[in-house]
């Protein structure tokens, strides 16, 4: 795995001509931390002068309350509703034939779980797509990788074979990151974002025990990727330090893949 045990060397000032887009994806289990180091990393770029986005899930940062946050909290469930009423054009309108074969393989259970992975993967699909067009670094808080994970639950298949294929088939980014916490850490901060969130909004959130399932999986996704020889970064978000050594490792590699391009263009 790539970025273990290096020490950060970033900000570097880039000079000369952009040579295309730098896809980085992060995957691991919720409230792990990814939208908080995804923002970290998006920082740590602009601040060396890389041009860079971010495509972000809409769940707000993990350090705590803001006011903005706060002044959230009553529009929380509209937005939710929002989005479920959204995701009902998802089941009518033509599907990516690459979509059509991640359902076969793994169905979800019920409406309410086709609704939220295609609408999901509508969203993931359009958004990589534009991406790929971009002279840019473009982020990814959660992508592909955590994608097949909800659709492991959702369908309550946790197939090896079924997910090695499925891996096998999924659009590959320029950098990979997984990141991870202790089974601890994760359950209080699930604790709390629950606590935080009003009894409607709760509707459409897993059950914490749901959730930590996405420790497995991720588990067997890991041995999986290493099997079929994928490269990525393992990282941990568990505290302030780590998220630092996180950000750095990243942005070494991100600075790495744009050197390399620039060498063969």
């Amino acid at each position: 795995m790539l970025g273990q045990g290096c020490q950060p060397t970033w900000p570097i000032a880039i000079t000369g001509p952009d040579h295309g887009s730098v896809l980085v994806e992060l995957f691991g289990p919720a409230a792990c931390g990814k939208t908080t180091l995804a923002r970290a990393v998006e920082t740590a770029l602009g601040a060396g002068g890389v041009p860079v986005r971010l495509v972000a899930s809409s769940r707000p940062q993990e350090s705590g309350p803001t006011q903005a946050q706060l002044a959230a909290v009553g529009t929380a469930p509209l937005s939710r509703a929002f989005k479920l009423f959204a995701a009902l054009g998802a089941l009518t309108s033509p599907a990516d034939p690459l979509e059509r074969k991640f359902m076969e393989m793994l169905p979800p259970k019920g409406w309410m779980g086709q609704l939220r992975v295609r609408r999901y993967l509508r969203n993931l699909f359009r958004s990589w797509d534009a991406a790929r067009k971009l002279r840019s670094v473009v982020i990814f808080d959660q992508g592909f990788m955590n994608a097949l994970c909800s659709m492991a639950l959702y369908s309550d298949l946790v197939d090896r074979e079924v997910m090695r294929k499925s891996i096998a088939l999924l659009p590959t980014p320029d950098v990979l990151v997984r990141v991870g916490t202790p089974r601890d850490i994760l359950t209080t901060r699930l604790t709390k974002r629950l606590q935080r969130q009003g009894p409607i909004e709760r509707l459409f959130e897993r059950k914490i025990e749901v959730a930590l399932r996405q420790v497995e999986i991720f588990s067997q996704l890991d041995e999986l990727l290493i099997a079929q020889g994928r490269s990525f970064l393992h990282v941990c978000g568990q505290d302030h330090e780590g998220l630092e050594k996180a950000v750095g490792t990243i942005v070494d590699e991100v600075f790495r893949r744009r050197e390399s391009r620039r060498e063969l263009a």
